[in-house]
């Protein structure tokens, strides 16, 4: 699903910073949207100029290992930073053990046996697989139904197949891109000289060797060359849409929207870019003038100011699986702050007191919940090393419906969590038996 690229820094983020964003665990999530890590560990982000063996995995399969991510995730995971504070209930780490252990045992019993010595890629949403054969002489994709697709060719180092399955994207070691359709009969040569891509269901962004972005779209054949100098690159791959935002000869801020042929110029003075929706209609980024950081969102080229903003507040945004509903969420040592956004709705702002752990919704992720199907939104924040969950209508009205309490969990619609004295609770988040 979602990817976002970029060197450096973190939400989405910048060379240098040296910040680390939290670590995002919690079992709402199961392995989903947007993991930018690497294989083992972050952060390490090197240069383009390193070889693909020397790259931090980051995010989709979709791509190669060499594009533009920043050092945090687009959207931290929902329900995820844990501040320092007591240890945590022996249960939740035999839960995550039991799960883990039940995840390795499900791959090696549906790879280890006829794929070995190769590499797997694929999106981030676990779909689209691609095994590499260990001699880069095939790749094999997998289709829904238990369908496959084997792709022949020297030198295969990245396959992939979009998310409505109609094409397939390749990229070779002597930097040949190509796309062709599932039957591999009408074959595409987008560029010879690409070191990275980023497919959708209708273009594809890549990058060449020598560092500059071209968008490629299928049903015209035509390619955007995008401009020479521009840094701060932030790039997105989610439900078939591609899209991209980026400072242009540090002039200010641009974004190619998934559907655009052309880039368009939505704010100046760029300091940090914080999110980007999947179709790229909607951007979160801070501005930087007369030593004041100011956090705005646009929206299809309507900007809005949200608040100022500290240097070192980690802030980033999330948006719903249809793209109308963006949450953008501001996290200091004290302070937890969060605006949201319905498209084509002012934005509504809430304050918290305490620093946010976790955020989900009553229908569940926000990345995998339409807009029409959240009524709230929950989060959980830090105060004292105990936590207190609030509910949070879209209309920005808030509700404190636990606190002084640990350990708190979502998953599918339930909360769990431990009181004072460690004994475990569950109810349901809209029960009134909760709190």
């Amino acid at each position: 699903m979602e990817e976002t690229y970029k060197y450096g820094g973190y939400p989405e983020n910048r060379e240098g910073s040296g910040e680390q964003p939290p670590y995002q665990g919690n079992f709402e999530q199961p392995c989903q949207g947007n993991y930018e890590q690497p294989y083992e560990q972050q952060p390490f982000q090197g240069s383009y100029d390193q070889p693909y063996d020397q790259q931090p995995f980051q995010g989709s399969f979709d791509q190669p290992y060499g594009y533009e991510q920043p050092y945090g995730y687009e959207q931290p995971y929902e329900g995820g930073y844990e501040p320092p504070r007591k240890k945590r209930r022996w249960w939740i780490y035999a839960v995550a053990a039991v799960l883990a252990v039940a995840l390795l045992a499900v791959g090696a019993i549906l790879l280890l046996p006829r794929l070995s010595g190769g590499s797997i890629s694929g999106d981030e949403w676990g779909l689209k697989n691609a095994y590499i054969a260990s001699d880069k002489s095939a790749a094999y994709i997998a289709l829904p139904g238990g369908e496959s697709i084997k792709v022949k060719a020297d030198g295969i180092i990245r396959a992939s197949v979009s998310s409505d399955f109609k094409r397939v994207a390749v990229l070779l070691d002597d930097g040949t891109l190509y796309v062709t359709d599932k039957d591999l009969q009408n074959k595409w040569n987008v560029a010879e000289d690409a070191k990275s891509y980023y497919l959708g269901n209708d273009a594809l962004i890549y990058r060449d060797k020598d560092g500059r972005y071209h968008k490629a779209t299928f049903k015209s054949k035509e390619i955007l060359d995008l401009p020479k100098e521009m840094s701060d690159t932030y790039i997105k791959t989610n439900l078939g849409m591609v899209a991209m935002a980026f400072e242009g000869k540090s002039d200010g801020l641009y974004v190619l929207p998934d559907s655009a042929e052309e880039w368009v110029k939505v704010g100046s003075d760029l300091y940090d870019i914080r999110g980007l929706s999947d179709d790229g209609n909607v951007v979160v980024w801070v501005a930087k003038k007369s030593g004041k950081n100011t956090l705005y969102l646009t929206e299809n080229e309507e900007k809005y100011a949200l608040g100022e903003v500290s240097s070192y507040t980690y802030a980033y945004a999330q948006f719903s699986k249809d793209q109308k509903l963006t949450v953008v969420l501001s996290r200091g040592d004290s302070e937890t702050r969060i605006w949201i956004k319905t498209r084509g709705k002012d934005a509504e702002s809430v304050k918290l007191s305490g620093s946010l752990i976790s955020i989900t919704s009553d229908a569940g992720q926000i990345a995998k919940s339409k807009a029409s199907e959240i009524k709230y939104i929950f989060v959980t924040v830090d105060n004292d090393n105990t936590e207190t969950l609030y509910r949070i209508s879209l209309s920005g009205e808030k509700e404190k419906i636990l606190s002084k309490v640990n350990d708190i969990q979502y998953q599918n619609g339930v909360v769990a969590y431990t009181d004072e004295d460690g004994d475990l609770y569950v109810a349901k988040l809209g029960s009134k038996e909760l709190g």
